[in-house]
């Protein structure tokens, strides 16, 4: 599935949908004139694959990556079927062949306009990702949250590819990373920062994210959004979440 904000902008409107085990929900923002977040989602042999934008200066940038990440897909779903360590290696490599690869510096350059971009493998019990910019990727697990974890990511400010593009620098300018999910449930969710950056910010408080979430990710989505047009957020927001189980035995302290 994927979402093009700029095709079905939902100004002061919430569209909420499910593809498999994925819950996505969407608002183009409060009387706002545009949209210019994405969201792609492919499920595959119990694994899910997610990419989630968020552009500025227009949706060029959406456009061109979704068309690339879209070509990929065939590519994807097999990588997807393959034995965990072979799975998390070739999405690893599709993702920095098309970013990094020459096609993307080239067409960057003719682009009006960037996104921030965060794409996200989840196989088994593992959570693999690649992050350019400031969108959002938590993982809520009482392990977790009981030592204050909630963001798997950093947020970096002045990091796009498009026209400004963080991996044309002479030393490409992104964060990745690999997480062991914790026994049972772990709910997953990435979202643009239109759902941060409203009045009051209240989703800043990752503990109020985790309550939510517990209510269902088609209720928490509803909730949060419609929030977000209450306070008259003016930004896309974007949300994408589903629960992967994780192993039965993760790594402990040996103490």
């Amino acid at each position: 599935m994927q979402y093009r904000g700029y095709k079905t902008h939902y100004i002061n409107e919430i569209q909420i949908s499910q593809e498999g085990p994925v819950t996505l929900g969407f608002t183009g923002g409060y009387q706002n004139t545009k949209n210019e977040d994405g969201a792609y989602v492919v499920h595959e042999a119990g694994a899910v694959f997610t990419v989630i934008m968020d552009a500025h200066t227009g949706h060029e940038a959406i456009e061109v990556y979704m068309d690339l990440i879209q070509a990929q897909e065939g590519a994807i779903r097999q990588a997807m079927n393959l034995d965990l360590k072979s799975s998390v290696s070739q999405i690893e490599g599709l993702m920095k062949d098309m970013l990094l690869g020459e096609f993307n510096m080239k067409k960057a350059l003719t682009l009006r306009g960037e996104t921030a971009f965060l794409a996200c493998l989840q196989k088994e019990g593992y959570l693999w990702w690649l992050s350019v910019g400031d969108n959002s990727l938590y993982v809520f697990h009482k392990d977790f949250s009981d030592l204050g974890q909630y963001r798997v990511n950093q947020r970096i400010f002045y990091q796009w590819t498009g026209q400004a593009n963080a991996l044309a620098l002479d030393i490409p300018a992104y964060v990745q990373g690999v997480l062991e999910l914790r026994p049972g449930s772990n709910k997953i969710l990435l979202l643009t920062d239109g759902v941060l950056e409203i009045p009051g910010r209240p989703f800043e408080n990752n503990s109020y994210l985790d309550r939510l979430l517990k209510e269902g990710y088609q209720v928490a989505f509803d909730k949060i959004l419609r929030q977000v047009l209450a306070l008259e957020g003016r930004d896309n927001a974007c949300l994408i979440g589903w629960t992967a189980q994780g192993r039965d035995q993760a790594l402990v302290p040996s103490r």
